[in-house]
């Protein structure tokens, strides 16, 4: 972790800052609503203050792209956030020459926390950043300026999870259980506890191991594209789970 740290530093550091620009999307998802989606890159056009709910940034706001064969990096929040959540984060990428894109969790955000926590929630999690980049890579109009080859992801929390779930990290569902089992108290726990029909059908809080417990990488992880690297900041049952 702390050479992941000191690698995002330097290359943040080592790229001279540009203006930043940024852009609002709704990418289509044929198997639940649509996700909303920020957008920050490099641009050459003049910034200003611009509200981001309940932020202020300063970026020029739809301006063009500056530059080819960008390197990618897209950015998963925690449960209960939105794609905003990690504007600076995204905009200091985007002043390096990174295209940053962040996404707002379908089920899993300030607005909705329907599939926050379940076995559900998890896996569309990964499905989401999935069709996120694919959109990105293959439909966003300025796709034929980004470097597929160079893909990277940022969680924090709950997106922490999901990022290493997207890199091809396999999630041991039955190691979490085994910590709720022993500490019920844990929010990672109380967030993942069984609802509805689940509910009282087992003890400690994480997923069922018959409903995604054991080695789910399979099912979760991404096929190409896939991020070649992944930083995580406070994942919890990512760091629970192994």
């Amino acid at each position: 972790m702390p050479r992941l740290l000191a690698l995002l530093a330097a290359l943040l550091l080592a790229v001279p800052a540009h203006a930043v620009g940024f852009r609002q999307a709704e990418v289509p998802d044929p198997e639940d609503r649509p996700i909303e989606v920020g957008i920050w890159y490099p641009s050459d056009a003049p910034a200003s203050p611009r509200a981001l709910w309940p932020y202020t940034q300063q970026v020029a706001q739809d301006a063009p792209l500056r530059g080819e064969r960008l390197p990618v990096v897209v950015i998963s929040h925690g449960t209960g956030g939105s794609f905003a959540g990690h504007w600076d984060t995204a905009h200091a990428l985007a002043a390096a020459g990174f295209v940053a894109i962040g996404l707002t969790h379908t089920g899993d955000n300030m607005r909705d926390q329907a599939y926050a926590g379940t076995v559900r929630g998890f896996g569309e999690r990964t499905r989401q950043v999935k069709r996120v980049l694919d959109w990105l890579l293959a439909e966003w109009p300025e796709h034929g300026r980004l470097d597929p080859s160079r893909l990277g992801a940022f969680g924090y929390s709950a997106g922490g999870f999901t990022v290493l779930a997207a890199a091809g990290g396999a999630p041991d569902f039955s190691r979490a259980r085994l910590h709720c089992m022993t500490q019920p108290a844990d929010v990672s726990c109380r967030l993942a506890r069984p609802r509805g029909r689940d509910a009282g059908r087992h003890g400690g809080g994480a997923p069922h191991p018959r409903r995604g417990g054991g080695r789910a990488g399979a099912r979760l992880g991404l096929r190409r594209p896939r991020p070649r690297g992944a930083l995580r900041a406070g994942a919890t049952l990512a760091r629970r789970g192994g």
